[in-house]
């Protein structure tokens, strides 16, 4: 192990890792999970990659960047998750052993189809991306467990960390490494109440960014190498060590919100396939109207109750992915534009559960 993370704090996350993920006996550190899938990706000799068309653009870039053929499969709105039709077909035209497939937990909605496309395309290389899925379960198995590789992140669902990744595998590849970012003052101060309560207040008086447009150019993408640093770390051993009490606090959460709108006709939850416990760090709905995510999200905004609109910008808006849709992108396009996610874990307490619920309530009454 490189860098300047000491052995003795990895040690826990690698048993942890071992007691959870049979069969994955080699497992990377890094700073970024998009340069250690490169860098795998690379020495894997498939030549293409299948991954949803409703996904972080940065993971096709990276994907086109190794020199690999992209595909894009189309999602279904409201699972949020590739079209399974599609999928055959695609996979069907390229062959299994060509080809990887990247399998995304969106949001913690697991895939459930990921044992059966596993069980049925035994020669595809499986990369389940579990980055935002860390306590999410299919039929009370963690996530992950089905594919050649996972990937883990230090930082997406955890306050306060800003970089770092694990990734398991089942065959050894070299990643490269390099030294630990420093932890920066605003990192340790993120989740000191003061601190957090004096950078919301300034966060509400601007304006958040507008949505992006189609026809662009990504910006150019590169590895970014290192580990991550001792604060991130500790802090997801921290994570673990209540996870199971935190994912049923915070689906409890969840719970409480939706059932708090569920009669709001414009707009609609994504909800777990059968047998499937969500990680519980969001909460996923799409909102009807040309433009009306945007309203809802800025007039949110305004008042402290910060809700996301991942992703924005698709695949699907670049120009360089236009031939990379067999089937079209309608799916990722339409959650692009109407898509919000709830982070729970700013909701946990009761009072400001119902005051979400609340603004929420008041905003659709008024559109």
């Amino acid at each position: 192990m490189e860098g300047n993370v000491p052995i003795e704090t990895l040690h826990p996350l690698s048993r942890w890792a071992g007691a959870n993920f049979n069969g994955f006996p080699h497992v990377h550190y890094g700073v970024s999970g998009t340069a250690m899938l490169f860098d795998a990706l690379r020495q894997s000799g498939r030549r293409t990659v299948v991954l949803p068309a409703f996904i972080c653009h940065s993971l096709s870039d990276m994907a086109l960047c190794a020199g690999k053929r992209v595909v894009h499969i189309d999602v279904d709105r409201n699972a949020l998750l590739m079209n399974r039709d599609q999928l055959e077909q695609c996979l069907a035209e390229h062959g299994d052993s060509e080809s990887l497939l990247l399998v995304d937990h969106p949001f913690g909605y697991p895939c459930s189809a990921i044992a059966e496309i596993r069980a049925k395309h035994p020669d595809l290389l499986i990369v389940e991306d579990c980055v935002r899925a860390l306590g999410s379960q299919i039929n009370g198995e963690p996530v992950g467990r089905s594919g050649d590789w996972i990937l883990l992140s230090l930082y997406k669902t955890i306050p306060g960390n800003d970089h770092g990744a694990i990734m398991l595998t089942r065959s050894r590849y070299e990643i490269r490494s390099g030294p630990a970012p420093r932890a920066t003052l605003s990192q340790r101060l993120s989740t000191l109440g003061p601190a957090r309560w004096v950078h919301d207040r300034l966060k509400r008086l601007r304006p958040i960014p507008p949505a992006s447009g189609r026809d662009l150019e990504p910006s150019p993408w590169a590895p970014l190498y290192g580990v991550p640093n001792r604060l991130v770390l500790k802090r997801f051993w921290r994570e673990l060590d209540s996870l199971e009490e935190g994912v049923a606090r915070r689906c409890q959460a969840a719970r409480e919100i939706q059932t708090g709108l569920e009669d709001i006709k414009t707009i609609r939850f994504v909800r777990p396939g059968t047998a499937c416990r969500t990680s519980g760090y969001f909460l996923s709905f799409t909102v009807t109207g040309p433009g009306l995510r945007d309203r809802l999200l800025a007039a949110m905004h305004r008042k402290g109750l910060f809700l996301f609109r991942t992703w924005q910008a698709v695949p699907a808006y670049f120009r360089c992915f236009r031939d990379t849709f067999p089937f079209g992108s309608s799916e990722s396009t339409f959650l692009a534009q109407h898509i919000c996610h709830v982070p729970v874990i700013r909701f946990l307490g009761l009072a400001h559960r119902e005051r979400l619920v609340q603004e929420l309530r008041k905003f659709f009454q008024q559109v």
